[in-house]
């Protein structure tokens, strides 16, 4: 059995953890992190007491049984190299899209970048690129937003504006 006191990162292939039929052949006290391009075969019990987290590119294989007490994430990397944690079924490059870009089916996925408030202070500028192609009209829709809006207008976000609320014109796109 392979004890992990901490974080795994897995890179690279030809990785594996193989036990007998039944046993453990992997335990983690923090997180595993498989990375883009690489891949794991575990052949037994895996136990990860922090969370998984996979590469939409990166292979696992379990033959046996994965426990992660905090969930399996699927992630993938930003242009500058951070990791992004996706949920709830966000998915990536849809055909015509560029490399990286991220398909969102408007209801509830969300892409994080958990590093982004250590970062993006110290920038001097930044850009983001959205492309909107709804199906809903006549209502407030949330584009894209850097934290959960509260009203205060102290994040960054865009959203489609149906009665065009304080501001004038209707059905437009108004930012925060």
């Amino acid at each position: 059995m392979l004890l992990v006191n901490g974080n795994l990162t897995v890179s690279g292939k030809g990785n594996a953890a193989i036990a007998g039929k039944n046993l453990p052949a992997l335990y983690i006290t923090g997180d595993l992190i498989i990375e883009s391009g690489a891949n794991l075969e575990i052949e037994g019990l895996a136990v990860v007491d922090g969370r998984v987290f996979v590469n939409g590119d990166a292979v696992l294989n379990v033959l046996g049984g994965l426990f992660a007490y905090r969930g399996l994430f699927d992630t993938t990397v930003d242009s500058l190299g951070y990791k992004v944690v996706l949920y709830n079924g966000t998915a990536r490059s849809s055909p015509g899209y560029f490399d990286k870009a991220l398909s969102f089916d408007g209801l509830n996925d969300t892409a994080e970048d958990a590093a982004a408030g250590s970062y993006f202070n110290n920038l001097s500028a930044m850009t983001f690129s959205v492309w909107v192609k709804s199906n809903v009209v006549n209502q407030d829709i949330d584009i894209m937003y850097t934290r959960t809006p509260n009203g205060a207008d102290d994040g960054l976000g865009l959203r489609y504006d149906h009665d065009g609320a304080f501001g004038g014109g209707v059905r437009g796109i108004r930012h925060q």
